[in-house]
Order: C-alpha cells, then sequence, then structure tokens
C-alpha cells in the first residue's frame, strides 16, 4: 500500500506509538522544509518540486522512506512514485 490521504479518526499504531493524520503531516512538512532547503543550495534541484527532491536526494530519500514506513505505508514505493510523478 502506498500513502493515501487518512481520516481524522484513522489511526496507525507504531512501535506503541499512536501516529495519526495530524504527526502525519507535521512530518512530511518537515520533509518539505528540508527539500526546499537542498534546492536552495543546488542548482540541479531548481524549479524542482519538494517531493521530487525528497524522492531522489540521497540524503533525505532514507529518512523520508522510513517515515512513510511508520506510518504502514511502503516508503520506497511512495518515493518511486513521486520521483516519477514529480519529474
Amino acid at each position: 500500500m502506498t500513502i493515501r490521504e487518512l481520516n481524522m479518526e484513522e489511526v496507525t499504531s507504531v512501535s506503541g506509538a499512536n501516529l495519526n493524520r495530524v504527526d502525519f503531516i507535521q512530518y512530511m512538512k518537515g520533509v518539505e522544509q528540508m527539500a526546499n532547503l537542498y534546492a536552495a543550495v543546488n542548482p540541479a534541484y531548481a524549479g524542482k518540486d519538494w517531493h521530487y527532491i525528497a524522492a531522489v536526494e540521497p540524503g533525505l530519500m532514507g529518512g523520508t522512506s522510513q517515515l512513510i514506513d511508520m506510518f504502514g505505508y511502503a516508503g520506497k514505493e511512495s518515493l518511486a512514485n513521486w520521483a516519477r510523478d514529480y519529474a
């Protein structure tokens, strides 16, 4: 299963922690900020969507994949889709 929108009532239980949609959105905003920092200093990423940068930048993709996995979704598959869809 890849990333999809969670219902507000939906909760994923991970290692005893309850992670809900609000947590997921906050974590993804952090990924977006990091991707935008990479874009600011690397001309190769100029004009690229943050999803693409998070999917292909070695400094981000491992952590982003693990984060997506924490919420019960296929991190590597999701990032492959981002790399394709946002290229």
